[in-house]
């Protein structure tokens, strides 16, 4: 393996060793909710056509599907 393989290596295991330290505990509803409060308006949607005012006034019915999504995100491994 090439020095610069191995220091690209060393770089990847360094920065999912401080994920995994700052990611301990999966995201509650609560802290979804306040996520999306704080989603800022007027703002051109993404990819999806979904703009933050749809996901803001989406109220707890959307709250509970995005939070369950965000469950499934957060047990997923971390490609390589």
């Amino acid at each position: 393996m090439s020095k610069e393989s191995n220091e690209k290596e060393q770089v990847n295991q360094n920065i999912e060793a401080s994920a995994q330290e700052q990611c301990i505990e999966e995201p509650n509803t609560q802290e979804v909710r306040e996520v999306i409060k704080e989603l800022r308006n007027n703002k051109a949607p993404g990819g999806d056509n979904i703009c933050t005012e749809l996901v803001k006034y989406g109220g707890d019915k959307l709250i509970q599907p995005i939070y369950e999504l965000t469950k499934d995100v957060w047990g997923q491994e971390v490609m390589p």
